[in-house]
């Protein structure tokens, strides 16, 4: 309420929609995607190679999580934002915002169960399109 002022005193109610699905909710599902990456890594590690090349245990740290500010983001984008909710924008990758995901990143829905699957079926685990890194 207090970026969207009194004129606009329903936007606040707009703007937790804006927060909780169109900004949080790829970054927070990139994220997860990320954890589970890194933790295959350090989980099916040949610690024979590691020694001869040790980036092969080193995860991921990208600048997408680490040099983000997300509440500098969502005043710099809340009116773009807004405007995104009011037209029906579901995710924030069908929108002309900047990222807070890696760039790039086109969502697209996963569960755990996909990742098990896979897993199960020793297929290799694919974080998906941008820069991850």
């Amino acid at each position: 309420m207090s970026y969207s002022g009194k004129s606009h005193a329903c936007q606040p109610l707009r703007a937790n929609q804006l927060t909780a699905v169109l900004v949080s909710f790829v970054r927070t599902s990139c994220a997860q995607k990320l954890g589970f990456s890194n933790a295959e890594l350090l989980q099916d590690t040949d610690w024979g190679k590691v020694k001869l090349d040790p980036r092969r245990a080193q995860p991921k740290l990208p600048s997408w999580v680490f040099n983000h500010d997300p509440e500098v983001y969502a005043y710099q984008h809340y009116e773009k934002g807004a405007e995104a909710v009011k037209s029906g924008v579901k995710y924030l990758t069908d929108t002309d915002l900047p990222p807070n995901y890696p760039p790039g990143y086109k969502f697209e829905p996963w569960s755990i169960d996909d990742i098990m699957d896979n897993m199960k079926a020793a297929k290799a685990f694919e974080l998906g399109p941008g820069d991850w890194e």
